[in-house]
């Protein structure tokens, strides 16, 4: 495969990722309170269950690219995380910031996981 075409794969999977981040934002902030960073959490666990989901797929590595890639990259916001983290420190609320740190680290990392043995139980 191209370098060019590896772009296109990841920049077309990274919009359809973005596309969704979004989504969930605007969902989550119609439905639950603003005073957390629910819809970072939400993307960035989902966003590792599904990597860790097709990681073990046997798929040709330019689906593979978009997938991972593309569509988790695009999905998941470190980003946001740390920003919101920071935003957290600064305001004073010690409480939400390790409450962020603790949870967008322990979920991502349990998902992913989760996702991997998931698909293995499946196969």
């Amino acid at each position: 495969m191209s370098g060019f075409n590896a772009l296109l794969l990841a920049g077309f999977g990274g919009f359809i990722g973005a596309f969704f981040r979004v989504l969930v934002g605007f969902g989550a902030g119609k439905i639950l309170p603003t005073n957390f960073a629910y819809a970072t959490l939400f993307v960035n666990t989902i966003g590792s269950f599904l990597m860790g989901i097709f990681l073990n797929l046997e798929l040709p590595p330019q689906v593979k690219l978009f997938l991972i890639a593309g569509i988790c990259g695009g999905f998941t916001t470190f980003s946001s995380f740390s920003y919101e983290s920071l935003m957290f420190l600064q305001n004073g609320e010690i409480l939400k910031f390790g409450l962020n740190l603790a949870l967008n680290i322990t979920l991502c990392i349990v998902a992913c996981y989760l996702g991997m043995i998931t698909f293995k139980l499946s196969h």
